[in-house]
């Protein structure tokens, strides 16, 4: 599966299927908690993760979201974030 194919998926799972931005969120949070031995994250930002999910889920089912909307991504930590530590 290339990327377009993944993101058309993803999407199509959000807006047809009822599938939920906050539902994906859970889900990967709780793998980045089941693999917390990687330490593959230096912050988890879970609290404003799932109020930005719940933001999007509205902005689907009111027929506003963008065509990113609802997309998870992790920022890896040497991104400067506004007061989010960095290394």
């Amino acid at each position: 599966m290339n990327i377009r194919e993944s993101y058309d998926s993803y999407r199509t799972r959000l807006l047809r299927d009822g599938e939920s931005c906050e539902q994906r969120v859970h889900a990967h949070l709780d793998v980045i908690k089941q693999r917390s031995n990687l330490n593959a994250f230096l912050s988890v930002f879970e609290e404003e993760s799932l109020r930005s999910a719940q933001s999007v889920d509205a902005k689907i089912k009111s027929g506003n979201a963008r065509p990113l909307a609802g997309m998870i991504i992790a920022v890896k930590d040497v991104l400067c974030l506004k007061g989010k530590k960095t290394t």
